[in-house]
């Protein structure tokens, strides 16, 4: 087949988005990929098995995107750019990469001939909601969650194919409406192909938990800032690395001095994934404290399945889909996601008890080789294809 990835970003890197292109190239298909650009970030960026289309997006259509529901400039510029594509070159299916474009392909198929897959990595609706940005004018005046909702359900019965990342998400598309033979489960588990585990590393002398991803209010830093606020009164030798960018970051950072924590924190900005992950491999513990919402709920991170392949013990907030992997393969803790207390306690256990974080690191090592590697999904991925 001659497929063609939607992407609303710039490309590369997204770890989702190579991984599927990866298998797809793989088993034969001719793979390109559609994005914009903004700035000089990727411009002349390859990667391997696709090629890759960008035009870059004026300020004006990218900052009118908050209201592509009632506003049809950013909708119209992304029908505009993809219609020249499809105009050019035939293709067997459009896979569309979240929410916000399938209605553009949804409409531009019944003149171009081709099948979706919409691929949906997350409930969009619900991470407009409770995303900052949406508070503040224009956005609050331009977003309305039922209007999205409503076009979640329309995307999911156009597409021929709907793609989510873990059984929660399918339930709720199942009670939406969604025949349950048209959604696949492909997660966001690890490609161990590309990151090699060692097979021994040196721990920190410090007890260090780590935190990989983004810096945004709905992930639940501040709780851990508060929670580390009441280890510290206990243990001295205790550090907090956090290893990526975000909106929150200088908030978070007040916080922390207001805590008197910046001898326990430390903000290591965005790296390489590949340097990520050897600091991970030293620390003792990991952490995903996402505040539990209708979105994250029904979501899962890769770092979940990163931490678990480097064999750390996860400390979790009581997100559905995080909290039932970590329990049911009994490899870290959870703690409901707005009580630091409980966190704290969950912290000193592992600190306290390093032979069972052990144990509970091993479990999710051994989980991942057995479950949650990317060539089992990459299998559905293949499958699901093989249907259209």
């Amino acid at each position: 087949m001659k497929i063609l990835m939607v992407l609303e970003s710039s490309f590369p890197p997204d770890l989702r988005v190579e991984n599927e292109i990866d298998t797809l190239a793989e088993a034969g298909h001719e793979v390109h990929l559609a994005c914009w650009e903004r700035g000089e970030k990727t411009k002349n960026h390859a990667y391997p098995g696709v090629t890759i289309h960008r035009r870059a997006i004026p300020k004006t259509i990218y900052q009118s995107s908050v209201g592509a529901l009632r506003t049809p400039f950013y909708f119209n510029w992304w029908k505009k750019y993809l219609h020249s594509l499809l105009s050019e070159i035939k293709f067997d299916v459009v896979h569309v990469h979240d929410l916000r474009l399938a209605s553009v392909a949804i409409k531009l198929k019944k003149e171009f001939k081709f099948k979706v897959v919409l691929d949906l990595h997350e409930n969009y609706p619900e991470l407009l909601n409770i995303s900052d940005h949406i508070k503040r004018f224009p956005a609050n005046v331009m977003f309305d969650l039922a209007e999205w909702q409503d076009y979640e359900i329309e995307a999911v019965m156009g597409a021929d194919k709907v793609i989510v990342v873990v059984d929660e998400a399918k339930d709720r598309l199942i009670k939406l409406g969604c025949k349950k033979e048209k959604i696949g489960i492909v997660s966001n588990t690890f490609p161990d192909y590309k990151f090699p585990v060692p097979n021994h590393a040196d721990k920190n002398k410090e007890f260090t938990i780590f935190y990989g991803g983004g810096i945004t209010r709905h992930r639940g830093l501040q709780y851990v800032m508060n929670a580390l606020s009441l280890v510290t009164q206990e243990f001295k030798t205790v550090r907090f690395e956090i290893f990526g960018k975000g909106k929150f970051e200088e908030e978070l950072k007040e916080l922390c001095e207001s805590l008197n924590l910046s001898e326990h924190v430390s903000f290591r900005g965005w790296i390489p994934p590949e340097e990520m992950l050897e600091y991970l491999s030293k620390a003792q513990v990991a952490i995903i404290p996402h505040i539990k919402s209708p979105h994250t709920d029904s979501t899962i991170p890769h770092k979940l399945f990163q931490y678990m392949a480097y064999g750390i013990p996860v400390i979790t907030s009581d997100c559905s889909s995080l909290a039932r992997v970590v329990a049911t393969e009994n490899c870290g803790l959870v703690y409901h996601h707005d009580k630091p207390g409980e966190l704290a306690d969950c912290i000193i256990d592992l600190m306290r008890q390093p032979i069972i974080a052990n144990m509970m690191g091993e479990k999710g090592k051994r989980a991942v080789s057995e479950k949650y590697l990317w060539r089992y999904d990459a299998e559905i991925l293949i499958e699901l294809y093989g249907e259209l």
